[in-house]
């Protein structure tokens, strides 16, 4: 599994590309070169490699494009762990442990929280300090067919939980469910 977002920075168009390595795991239980790929759109040439403690998988970046957020990719049954990149720098600027099954990821318009869906509901941190900052409880929500809408006064999100045929709107001021 690879997970691709890209950003344009100064005037060399790039693009971020999760490698979760080889099918199998190292002494350390991540998958054998687990890493994120920079990767020149332009020339289509791989400049950099980092390293990722915990693996790489599902991956979003935040609307300045400075840091990149990947959960460790565990064979497509989801990760318990996030790895944020400093794109400036291309660096991990710090991994966080997760409950097991983290699928998926979306990012606010602002860039000030991230959310993850894992079997148990959505998860959100906020993204200045890379910490959980609240639950919410759902139904579960399925690997495949979800997505996120959100408001442009950044208030509301809305939720898909599409391979369970349920939705669900969400304040984003008190991380409660509205419907």
């Amino acid at each position: 599994d690879i997970g691709v977002t890209g950003v344009q920075t100064c005037a060399l168009p790039i693009s971020y590309v999760s490698n979760d390595g080889a099918q199998f795991q190292g002494e350390s239980g991540v998958p054998a070169n687990s890493s994120v790929l920079v990767i020149n759109v332009a020339s289509h040439a791989v400049v950099n490699t980092i390293a990722t403690p915990k693996g790489a998988g599902p991956a979003v970046l935040t609307p300045d494009g400075l840091l990149l957020y990947t959960v460790e990719n565990t064979n497509g049954v989801g990760g318990n762990a996030l790895t944020v990149i400093d794109t400036t720098t291309n660096t991990v600027a710090t991994s966080v442990s997760l409950p097991n099954g983290a699928i998926k990821l979306f990012i606010n318009p602002s860039g000030t929280r991230l959310y993850i869906f894992w079997p148990r509901g959505i998860l959100v941190f906020d993204t200045a300090i890379n910490q959980q900052v609240a639950s919410i409880p759902t139904v579960g929500f399925s690997t495949a067919n979800n997505w996120a809408a959100f408001s442009q006064d950044d208030q509301s999100v809305w939720f898909c939980n599409c391979g369970f045929g349920a939705y669900y709107q969400v304040d984003q001021r008190t991380n409660q469910l509205i419907q």
